[in-house]
Formats: structure tokens, C-alpha cells, sequence
């Protein structure tokens, strides 16, 4: 019966994970992923492109390059593979939940907290490295405590195979791997025997050298990236803001338990979420109180361990100079922390009385339903990155000769090719002086070197710039119509050149949403 129970526990995870999946259109960095794996081939020029151009390592393009080929490009195909991940993180967070707490009804709730998790519902359908990231995680987290229980070499082995693959599928995972390094080391020298100190510790320092050497090949390219953003390109430097909101750990907490895409909501999800924070707050003090909730009885050093790997890949994350918000969720570097968070809140359940725990266990399940419905909706309903493919087709249904497209940056103009034909014309307006016929293995559905690099050195330039940019496009192609795509009306510098020169408005864009406008040179106008 206990069986049973997960196997629709993994069923309901891979419906919530199904919803939308073939529907909901791709955004622009799962456009990225695809167009890299589908025009940069074979696998040595995509190794190059990569280690010259690309922010990320190279596993899982390779991945997504070789899927693609056998289940084709649409997006329920494309994003299957972080399903089966994603699913792959529900049965292992079981296992991993039991091995800690030695309890198969504690392992069973983290099972089925996994599969409604809104964040794990997330990653395990976007067509990015996620999903696979955190697997891996939780393969090297899991080898590693079966490993220090019992001092078998095969899950030795598991932690080194899992800690190499992580770090070529995403630098996020070095989060993860020093969490686990360090553990490791904790326990050698807090909870380790001291006679058999000096082996253990030529061990850790052999098992992570092994992981060193596993990586070497890619090491330089890693370190190329972080010594090029030193340095100016194009008269652009890099320009990451270095500040953080106050309460920057705390939203950590609350999205990977409850994460939203949306800046605010209604109150009564939040209302609820506080609930049941103060309601767990209150049972746990009630239970140490009551001597309930003995050390011994939450198994401490498993306690520790997740807390150890639920705060410190935040805590990193934090000094990282990708904590900042350049999208909507940037907690998917740190979605592995959701695993032992989860653990930990699994583990609070089931130490207390059975009642306490089920009040508390239903409780955050409802908490949890907004969220849920929030995140398997479908996101073209409210964000113009999922309207990509929509503006793309408009434009190629009403597209005429002397048309041109001007996307907002570089960077978006690649998304925006993969929808429009060969034929339409696309540029971009920033940066202002780029041009990407010489940017360095820049095509039309790659970007270039230059373009790349842009995402992480975005200025604001002026009026006499964007009106110096419009006017030699339009020279430089002919163009009677100019579409704009991803311009808002708050873009006055671009929409009020086209209106001080007497351009006619054909269409215009549909809140913040459908980001699309359509302007027409009259016959008079110069």
C-alpha cells in the first residue's frame, strides 16, 4: 500500500508538471537553449561557440542537442526532458528522506511536498538546465550521506560522477558541491574519529581533486568568463548592480516554498503562507516545551545536515553577482535548497503529535494551492516574454517589402528570429553602436560574441543616441514600415522619434503584455 501511495504521488507530480507544457510557448532563454542545440553543430563547433560566447557550461546543450534530434523541437518535447527530471527528484527525494530520517511515512510526505512544490513544478517544465542541476545535487547530497554512514566506495564514486556532471550541466552547482565539500569536512573534524582523521581527510581531499580533474577540461573557459568581465567590450563594461534588498534571505525562503512570477498578488495567499509559518513556529516551541520533540528524535545531525544545505548555497548565491533581478525568478540557481528545506519541514511533521502534525501538514498544502495554480497556468497570459512566437507570427502574417523589425537589445533578437521568417529584416536598438555583422560568431539564430556579453553591461542611452541608431537603420534598409518589439509606452526616446518625424502608428501595443507596435513612413515624410 505504501507503494501505491507513491506511485500516485509521482503520478500527481507528472500531471502538475504536464499542464501547459505543449501550450504554453517558449520565453526567450528556452529559445536560447534551443536555437544553441539546434543551429551549432556538429559537437566540436558547439563546444566552441560555447566556451567563446556562452555564460554556461556545456552538458546540457549537448543534452538537449542529441533529445531534439530524437523527439523534435516542439515545446511539450523540448521541455520533457526537465519533466523526467523533475519527476526523477520526486522518487530521490524519497529515498534521500528516508535514508535521513529513517522514516518511510517522513519520506513519503517530502515525496508528495516535491511533486506540488511550485518551484519544482517550475523547472521541471522550462526547457533550461535546472531541473537536471538539482537532480544531480541531490544524487551527490545522497551519495554522500549513505557514504558517511557506511564508507562503501560506490557511493564515493556517486558523489564524484554526480559533482562532474553537475558542474558541466551549470556553475550554479558549485553551490551545491561546496555545501557537500564542506559538510564533509565538518564531520571529519567534529563528529570523526581522530585516529582515522589523516585517511579521511586524504580521501576528501582525493574525491575532490578527482572532481577538479573531471572538470579541468572546461576550467579555463570557466575562468575565461569571470576575467572577461575585468575587462571593456565595445566601450561597454559590466555593470551587475552590487546591491541587495534587506530582506533578501527571507524572500529566498518564502520562494522556494512559495514562489510567484508576479511582483504582488492578492492577500490572501500571503496570509496564509504567514499562517502556517506561525503555526509551525508555535508547534515546534510547544514540543520543545513538552520535551516532545528530543534531539535524539530529530535525528540531529540529519537536521543539521539540511539546514547546512538549505542556508549556505543561499547564502553564497547571495554574494554571486547573478543574485540580483535580472528576471522574474532568479531562485532556480538555488532550487536544490528547496530539497533539504522541504526534508526539514517534513521532518518538523512528523516529530510532532500526530494531530499537530496534520493540522500543519494540510495547512501548508492549502497554502500551497495559489501558488500551484499561479505556476501551471499558462504565463502568455500576462508576460510578453511568453508572446514571442505571437508577435513573430503577426509580423510574418502582415509583413510587406521595406518592412524592418527593431527588437530592445541584442540579445532578444535571436529570440525573436526563431519565429520570423528568413526573409523580414531584424535589428536591435541597443547596444547603440553594435552591428552584428561583425560580431564574432554572431548569425541570424546565434548570438555573437558582443551580443552575448551585452546581458551583463545594459546601459540607458540618450536621446541623441537612440535618434542617431533609428536614423541609420532606417537608411541602412529602406524601411517604410518599422516594427518594435519589446518597446513599452514608457519607451518615449523611441516612440517619440518615429512621432516628431510624422511616422503613421498602424498598431500599437496592448498593455504591458502583447509588446508590439507598428509604425508607417508616409509618402511625405523624409
Amino acid at each position: 500500500m505504501h507503494y501505491l501511495f507513491l506511485a500516485l504521488v509521482v503520478l500527481l507530480g507528472a500531471g502538475l508538471r504536464l499542464i501547459n507544457i505543449q501550450a504554453e510557448p517558449y520565453w526567450g532563454d528556452e529559445v536560447l537553449s534551443l536555437d544553441i542545440a539546434t543551429y551549432v553543430h556538429p559537437i566540436g563547433q558547439l563546444l566552441d561557440y560555447i566556451r567563446a560566447v556562452e555564460f554556461h557550461p556545456p552538458l546540457y546543450y549537448i543534452i538537449l542537442q542529441t533529445w531534439t534530434h530524437w523527439f523534435g523541437t516542439e515545446p511539450g518535447a523540448v521541455r520533457s526532458l526537465s519533466l523526467i527530471f523533475g519527476v526523477g527528484v520526486v522518487l530521490l527525494g524519497y529515498a534521500f528522506v528516508y535514508e535521513l530520517w529513517r522514516d518511510r511515512k517522513a519520506a513519503l510526505i517530502a515525496a508528495l511536498i516535491l511533486a506540488v512544490l511550485p518551484i519544482q513544478i517550475e523547472y521541471s517544465h522550462s526547457a533550461r538546465p535546472y531541473a537536471i542541476m538539482e537532480f544531480l545535487g541531490l544524487v551527490a547530497a545522497y551519495a554522500l550521506w549513505r557514504y558517511l554512514r557506511t564508507r562503501s566506495w560506490k557511493f564515493l564514486t556517486l558523489y564524484i560522477i554526480a559533482g562532474i556532471f553537475g558542474l558541466y550541466i551549470h556553475y550554479s552547482f558549485i553551490f551545491i558541491l561546496a555545501a557537500l565539500g564542506l559538510w564533509w569536512g565538518i564531520e571529519l573534524f567534529i563528529f570523526g574519529e581522530k585516529n582515522s582523521r589523516p585517511y579521511a581527510v586524504t580521501v576528501w581531499l582525493g574525491a575532490h581533486a578527482l572532481v577538479l580533474v573531471g572538470f579541468w577540461y572546461w576550467l579555463d573557459a570557466f575562468f575565461y568568463k569571470i576575467i572577461l568581465g575585468q575587462f571593456e567590450i565595445a566601450g561597454l563594461a559590466r555593470n551587475i548592480d552590487s546591491l541587495r534588498p534587506l530582506v533578501f534571505f527571507e524572500t529566498a525562503i518564502n520562494q522556494l516554498l512559495w514562489v510567484t512570477k508576479q511582483e504582488t498578488i492578492s492577500s490572501t495567499p500571503i496570509f496564509v503562507a504567514m499562517i502556517w509559518k506561525i503555526v509551525a513556529i508555535v508547534f515546534l516551541a510547544l514540543g520543545a516545551i513538552s520535551t516532545r520533540l528530543r534531539l535524539g528524535s530529530l535525528k540531529m545531525r540529519g537536521g543539521l545536515f539540511l539546514l547546512w544545505l538549505t542556508l549556505f548555497p543561499v547564502t553564497v548565491f547571495f554574494f554571486a553577482p547573478h543574485s540580483v533581478y535580472y528576471t522574474d525568478i532568479i531562485w532556480q540557481h538555488v532550487i536544490f535548497s528547496s530539497i533539504p528545506l522541504i526534508a526539514l519541514v517534513t521532518g518538523l511533521i512528523v516529530v510532532l503529535p500526530w494531530r499537530r502534525g496534520v493540522v500543519l501538514l494540510l495547512l501548508f498544502l492549502i497554502s500551497l494551492v495559489p501558488f500551484i495554480s499561479n505556476i501551471v497556468g499558462n504565463d502568455a497570459d500576462w508576460h510578453y516574454q511568453y508572446q514571442l512566437q505571437a508577435m513573430g507570427e503577426q509580423v510574418n502574417q502582415q509583413f510587406q517589402p521595406g518592412d524592418l523589425v527593431v527588437v530592445t537589445y541584442a540579445f532578444l533578437r535571436t529570440d525573436m528570429t526563431h519565429f520570423i521568417r528568413d526573409e523580414v529584416p531584424v535589428a536591435e536598438l541597443k547596444p547603440i553602436q553594435y552591428d552584428a555583422t561583425y560580431d564574432l560568431w554572431s548569425t541570424r539564430h546565434t548570438l555573437g560574441f558582443i551580443a552575448n556579453e551585452y546581458q551583463s553591461r545594459v546601459y540607458s542611452p540618450t536621446s541623441g543616441e537612440v535618434n542617431e541608431k533609428l536614423s541609420r537603420l532606417i537608411a541602412e534598409y529602406h524601411a517604410k514600415r518599422v516594427w518594435l518589439i519589446g518597446f513599452s509606452g514608457k519607451d518615449q526616446k523611441v516612440h517619440g522619434w518615429f512621432s516628431a518625424r510624422g511616422w503613421r502608428p498602424i498598431f500599437s501595443s496592448i498593455g504591458e503584455v502583447y509588446l508590439l507596435d507598428l509604425y508607417a513612413r508616409d509618402a511625405s515624410t523624409k
